[in-house]
């Protein structure tokens, strides 16, 4: 039985999978993890205590003492700890996967092409330093000094045979919803991730629709990020040799669903260059792409506040960059010609989602009021009782249709249709699902602290930050769809 990594999409097997034994007395710093945590983030957080233990196979399981799941994959083994490898040892045996002196020559070299391909899936970069600014260490031969005393342990714990990332305890047994996130430089792709897990965390379990929480790994980032975020008041960019570090949900609900919920984010330098994406495992692997649209593609930056819209609680120019290229030409650059040369092949769900829609609501309140009778316009305002226990179509329907209106009067192109352009794009499936969103992603303090709170303008909208996610879930079979009625159907469908 053969599975994929979530992280590094190495393929895992019975053979191959690593049980983890964590001893306190006899620690060993694993180079191997810290080397692929330093690729996705040259300044991953982590200090070496935290790499510390012993690996065994599943063939180390004593008089065959081993739990496999229902289709044959080890969950379990009883071993003796003297007889567990150190990191190091894994090294020096001939195992699957790119050793750890292939890493250090190629990230070391400095050539941005000199990536060779791992077996990883993807190339990696050659311009990353597995090691940050600190050269190569020495590699010592270690060797497990624990005693044989006859003592024996059950171990659970399993882990990648190639980056060495603990995996989930339901890995193997659940699918894996695969997406990537889409967008431009300071679109605010990584605000939307860490918003999303601090309202995930809030509004999910209050509407009845489950829980999801973030893997352990995906979680020491998240922090770090989310802190980073704080204290500089805007998140870093994504390196464009660097792949940030994967964002995996574990979700489970009450109807006995339950996956894991992948978001792969892309430098958005990189997203508007041909072929910068066929090296990404997330255009290849993801079934669903989340694009994150910047308003200000729609007309130049017009949105980007220069003056103080008299509340403290609110983003302004000073904090808030933008991104300009217009929409129709970054579609093109991003996805139409990356298509043609093979990224995105398993792309069925398209979802686009304008972010700072609270600058775009001050800006242009009379839009999305004058002149209509429905003037209490959903985008505008927070989730309220919508999608409780269920997915609202019709709610889902209404924003869409607020935002045809919005690009329309925006872009002075009566009769330009966002979704059915993005539709046109995958002439191999013309039943491509496409929807359109909008989120507000986080609130500048006093100028001081960026929270995650409900506070905005008084005519900006709040925060639809799960919805995308909520979709996302839905269109997969894992909530409710509660269908908008037979007129509201239709009407869609004619979008």
């Amino acid at each position: 039985m053969q599975h994929t990594c979530p992280y590094c999409s190495y393929p895992i097997t019975s053979e191959n999978v690593l049980f983890q034994y964590n001893s306190r007395k006899m620690p060993y710093r694993d180079e191997r993890r810290y080397a692929f945590y330093t690729l996705c983030s040259k300044s991953w957080p982590l200090t070496s205590d935290k790499f510390e233990g012993l690996y065994f196979f599943a063939d180390d399981a004593e008089d065959g003492q081993i739990v496999c799941d229902s289709t044959g994959f080890p969950q379990s083994i009883t071993v003796k700890p003297c007889n567990g490898k150190t990191p190091s040892q894994l090294e020096e045996m001939e195992i699957p996967g790119a050793p750890l002196t292939d890493y250090i020559s190629q990230y070391s070299s400095g050539n941005p092409h000199a990536a060779q391909d791992t077996g990883m899936g993807a190339a990696v970069p050659a311009s990353v330093s597995v090691f940050s600014t600190q050269s190569a260490p020495e590699q010592k031969s270690e060797t497990n000094q624990l005693d044989d005393d006859g003592s024996l342990v059950t171990l659970a714990t399993r882990a990648c045979p190639n980056c060495h990332n603990e995996l989930h305890q339901r890995f193997g047994q659940i699918e894996t919803i695969n997406v990537t996130l889409l967008g431009g430089p300071s679109a605010g792709k990584t605000a939307y991730l860490l918003s999303l897990v601090h309202q995930l965390s809030i509004q999910l379990a209050a509407r009845g629709l489950g829980t999801a929480q973030l893997l352990k790994a995906s979680y020491q980032y998240y922090s770090y990020l989310n802190t980073s975020f704080k204290q500089m008041r805007t998140t870093m960019s994504t390196v464009r040799d660097e792949k940030l570090f994967p964002f995996i949900f574990y979700y489970r609900n009450e109807w006995n669903k339950e996956c894991f919920v992948k978001f792969s984010d892309i430098a958005g330098e990189t997203t508007a260059e041909a072929d910068s994406l066929l090296n990404h495992n997330g255009t290849m692997e993801a079934s669903t792409l989340l694009m994150i649209l910047d308003p200000n593609q729609l007309n130049g930056g017009m949105f980007t506040f220069t003056q103080n819209p008299g509340n403290d609680h609110y983003s302004t120019s000073s904090s808030v960059e933008s991104f300009n290229e217009d929409i129709p030409s970054y579609i093109t650059k991003s996805i139409a010609i990356n298509l043609d040369l093979g990224a995105f092949k398993n792309v069925s769900k398209v979802i686009a989602v304008f972010s700072k829609m609270d600058m775009v609501l001050t800006a242009r309140k009379d839009a999305f009021g004058a002149g209509r009778t429905d003037v209490d316009c959903v985008v505008r305002y927070d989730l309220g009782n919508a999608h409780r226990g269920a997915l609202d179509e019709a709610v889902i329907n209404r924003v869409g249709r607020d935002l045809d209106r919005f690009i329309n009067l925006e872009m002075g192109m009566r009769n330009f249709n966002l979704r059915a352009y993005l539709r046109s794009l995958f002439p191999g499936n013309r039943n491509i699902s496409v929807l359109l969103l909008g989120v507000s992603t986080h609130t500048l303090v006093d100028a001081k602290e960026i929270e995650f709170k409900n506070y905005c303008h008084e005519n900006a909208p709040k925060h639809r930050i799960i919805e995308p996610f909520l979709c996302i879930l839905a269109q997969n079979g894992m909530i409710p769809i509660r269908f908008a009625a037979r007129k509201e159907a239709q009407d869609s469908k004619n979008k």
